[in-house]
């Protein structure tokens, strides 16, 4: 054992002396071996699927600062595939950190497009305090929310303000929906038949709330540019089931974010405009933080909402989506 210490040390003396920018330490595999194989296997997944949904993958696959580190420190000169692989962790993580540049990227997939600004206020999870802002010729309300996501098809919703309001609560879980109310300490599960119906009076619908399906399974989906804008024309496939014969966007090329939805009936008729302004940066995302639903056949009748805080990928308890915690008093 002292002659093989022995022998090390000389290498290392030897190495030591060679013409190199740095002193080169001998390879330590069972410290660096892991760290590659990790980040491999994360740069075999992106490289399969960045292109498909390319929000999902980073966010998933990225390494973090300290596997990045440690490939820079212990790769030796000569490998040159290690130095490699923390260069890609580098290149990736700085995509993430200036979300400018990932938004600067061209679109030629309507279907990619699409996933990705369905995936720009959610995240993993969310946990959002929200105005919202109901509008009619007759009166108009004052709505301050407390909402929270967990991926996909979980969400969870709570009115603060008004005194009047406070307490009414959300659950969405898949297609499904229950309202809880306070005032007769009850939670009403909504039947589909009412689905379609207008959440607290807004010209938001209970299935706005809920339709957590990607948008890309439920239409057929057409892409066209212009110089500064993407128009993705969506049309319902044959198997779903829907009010709308067809949605249209409008999204704004750099940044990338979307500006406006129109929702069409089965007639072409156009039905409602959502529109998205007010940009502000929630984190590393720049995002609209103002939402207007306007309906084309009630004038005078608009709801807007407004993000005062939005944090994505935040740990929320999975007790949250649950009926027992719905029917909390808070």
């Amino acid at each position: 054992m002292t002659a093989n210490l022995s022998l090390a040390m000389n290498s290392e003396q030897r190495l030591r002396h060679q013409s190199s920018p740095m002193p080169v330490r001998l390879k330590r595999h069972k410290f660096f071996e892991s760290p590659v194989q990790i980040f491999r296997q994360r740069l075999m997944v992106v490289k399969k699927y960045l292109v498909k949904k390319p929000q999902r993958v980073v966010r998933a696959f990225i390494p973090q600062p300290d596997t990045v580190k440690t490939l820079i420190r212990l790769a030796p000169l000569g490998a040159l595939a290690v130095r490699r692989l923390a260069f890609a962790s580098i290149c990736l993580l700085v995509i993430v950190a200036n979300p400018s540049r990932a938004s600067d990227q061209t679109f030629k997939d309507a279907a990619a497009l699409i996933d990705h600004l369905e995936q720009l206020y959610q995240g993993g999870s969310s946990e959002a305090k929200m105005v919202m802002e109901i509008r009619t010729p007759d009166y108009a309300r004052r709505l301050v929310l407390h909402g929270m996501t967990q991926g996909d098809d979980l969400a969870y919703f709570q009115i603060l303000e008004p005194k009047k309001d406070r307490g009414i609560a959300s659950l969405m879980r898949d297609e499904e929906m229950w309202n809880f109310l306070p005032k007769i300490n009850r939670v009403v599960k909504v039947p589909p038949s009412m689905m379609m119906n207008s959440w607290m009076g807004s010209d938001f619908s209970n299935d706005d709330l809920v339709k957590q399906s990607s948008l890309t399974d439920l239409y057929d989906l057409t892409l066209t540019d212009s110089e500064t804008q993407y128009f993705v024309s969506l049309t319902p496939k044959e198997d779903t089931v829907t009010v709308w014969g067809r949605i249209d966007y409008v999204i704004e090329k750099s940044p990338l974010i979307p500006r406006m939805q129109t929702y069409f009936d089965e007639r072409g008729e156009a039905v409602r405009t959502l529109e998205f302004s007010e940009v502000k940066q929630f984190g590393a995302r720049a995002l609209p933080s103002k939402m207007t639903m306007t309906p084309l056949r009630k004038e005078g009748h608009q709801t807007i909402i407004r993000y005062d805080s939005l944090a994505l990928d935040v740990e929320v308890p999975d007790e949250v989506f649950t009926l027992q915690y719905l029917k909390r008093r808070r």
